[in-house]
């Protein structure tokens, strides 16, 4: 060692430099260590940043919400969540779950929207209508014909409560009966006039229905209603369950009404163990309460999409994730390997130097950290997922009783009577269980303005609705008087010759009704024919049209009926 390095050595020991210079090398050390820290932190609070956001995207997204192929549990969840007592009903709050999950698949998911609309249009046809039946009279005549019962007057009763302007039933029953199949519920709260029976009716939310009291017989009674506001539990009377022995009365002005009783209702036949106290209740309301599929002994009812919400929604994301997969096979995937690559930004620099930052048709583009290199990547997708969506299509509307194949698509309903007559019984069996509904409301109408002292004619009806899987018989009546009178009035001009009126017949036919005539009828019908033995000769043809389209008992047993009396 030289002497100045000696005497340097000796200054630096005397001056303690080689303690700082420690020093200065531990603290340069620490502080390579907490920025090291620091940048690991900034990169969990990055990572943490991304999975927040995608977080806001869900919360913003409602569709992201359903169920579906990464979150099939969650529908599952709601149902078989554990329950202290067993019932056949779901508790509250699954069922609360389940009709928010039935609203929300029905706004976003078209398979749902056209499970619910198409149900209706077999339920509901066009429109349904209150009918006074044709009752015969007396004694058969020697013709074999009887004389009908008057029935203008029930007639004109029935069409002033449907057509009634304050509750406009031929434009809400459509509404009203889309809620009923929906939400599994239809809750009508009415008020009642004791001076003409007059009952005008309203809608709200089943979820304020609370609970379901029965009477002693295990009918529905009243409906325990969430009055709002801090306000105490409601009770609403159900009119469905209305008999000779029940009474309908505004609570008595002298009796003593701290709980704001509206009407008071009296049952003769009630003992102290019922709901009846004293055969007396009194009611904050008056109601319809009609469950859509509900179990024997269950209180509450089910939506039409209870059951296949799950399959919807998997259907959906496999139409989506179709499209998805079409987007992608049109374009081509540049993939750039680069060591110097380390973040994204690295990434996109990388692709701006290259020039491939918008290639031609601007092709999904990658980068990572390996050697310079680019790859076109073709994608090939396969067609596994055509049949298993038509196997979830085949599900979701089977399992409700859409002939097998109908999945949006034109029903065929000939070929779904000739393959199986199954599907369109459970259509029928709803629409007799949904019309039965109208008529009961019905009943009940005449019954409250009979109470009130309104006159109102003796004599039966129906609800006349286009049957399911079959003709509208009243198109198809109206169609066959229509061909008669025209006939008849052509044929009875002077100078027309039967061949005119048969080739008018012939056309009419074949247009109005789609029958084709056979030739050995084209001379019929003749000059002077009535319109009876007309509309006998177009029943016969209508008869052997219904018997070779729909085949077997079922087509014979309904061919004279679908004309109509």
């Amino acid at each position: 060692m030289s002497l100045l390095e000696t005497v340097l050595g000796g200054i630096r020991e005397k001056l303690g430099l080689s303690a700082l210079e420690r020093r200065a090398a531990e603290l340069e050390a620490k502080a390579q260590a907490q920025a090291a820290s620091w940048q690991a932190r900034v990169d969990e609070l990055e990572e943490e940043k991304g999975r927040l956001e995608g977080l806001l995207d869900v919360a913003d997204d409602p569709d992201a919400r359903l169920t579906g192929t990464q979150r099939q549990s969650l529908y599952r969840q709601v149902l078989t969540g554990s329950s202290d007592i067993y019932e056949r009903d779901f508790d509250d709050s699954k069922r609360r779950r389940i009709l928010q999950l039935a609203h929300m698949t029905y706004a976003l998911r078209g398979s749902a929207e056209n499970l619910i609309e198409t149900t209706l249009d077999f339920l509901l046809g066009d429109r349904i209508r209150p009918k006074a039946k044709q009752i015969p009279k007396g004694e058969a005549s020697g013709d074999g014909t009887r004389e009908l019962v008057d029935n203008t007057a029930l007639q004109a009763m029935l069409d002033e409560v449907w057509d009634d302007p304050r509750n406009r039933l031929p434009d809400r029953h459509e509404s009203l009966s889309r809620a009923l199949v929906h939400e599994g519920e239809l809750v009508l709260a009415s008020d009642l006039s004791p001076v003409d029976g007059h009952l005008e009716v309203g809608f709200f939310d089943p979820l304020r229905v609370s609970g379901v009291v029965r009477d002693k017989r295990g009918r529905d009674a009243f409906l325990e209603v969430d009055g709002g506001s801090g306000r105490e539990v409601l009770r609403y009377f159900v009119l469905d369950s209305l008999n000779d022995q029940i009474a309908i009365d505004p609570w008595p002005a002298e009796v003593k009404n701290e709980k704001g009783f509206r009407y008071l209702i009296t049952e003769t036949t009630a003992s102290d163990a019922g709901v009846f106290v004293t055969g007396r209740a009194g009611a904050h309301g008056l109601t319809f309460f009609w469950p859509w599929n509900r179990p024997e002994g269950a209180r509450r009812g089910r939506s039409e999409l209870t059951s296949v919400i799950d399959m919807i929604d998997a259907e959906d994301e496999m139409i989506w994730g179709a499209v998805e997969t079409g987007n992608i096979r049109r374009n081509f995937l540049l993939h750039v390997k680069d060591k110097s690559i380390r973040t994204a930004s690295d990434g996109r620099d990388r692709l701006q130097k290259l020039g491939l930052k918008t290639p031609p048709r601007n092709p999904k583009a990658i980068a990572t950290n390996a050697e310079v290199e680019i790859d076109i990547v073709a994608h090939k997708v396969g067609d596994s997922e055509s049949w298993l969506a038509e196997e979830l299509g085949v599900k979701i509307y089977g399992s409700k009783g859409m002939p097998l194949g109908w999945s949006g698509r034109e029903p065929k309903l000939a070929g779904a009577r000739e393959s199986s007559l199954v599907p369109l019984r459970r259509l029928r069996r709803k629409q007799t269980k949904l019309l039965g509904h109208w008529q009961r409301f019905l009943e009940v109408s005449l019954e409250l303005r009979k109470r009130a002292g309104i006159t109102v004619p003796a004599g039966a009806f129906y609800l006349e609705a286009l049957e399911v899987g079959g003709k509208d018989k009243q198109r198809g009546s109206e169609i066959v008087k229509s061909i008669a009178t025209a006939v008849v009035q052509v044929g009875s001009v002077d100078g027309i010759k039967p061949e005119l009126v048969n080739w008018l017949f012939v056309q009419l036919v074949r247009s109005e009704l789609g029958l084709e005539v056979p030739t050995k009828l084209m001379g019929l019908p003749e000059m002077g024919v009535s319109a009876e033995d007309l509309v006998g000769q177009l029943k016969q043809l209508v008869t052997r049209k219904s018997r070779t389209d729909d085949g077997g008992e079922d087509g014979r047993d309904r061919a004279e009926e679908r004309l109509g009396a």
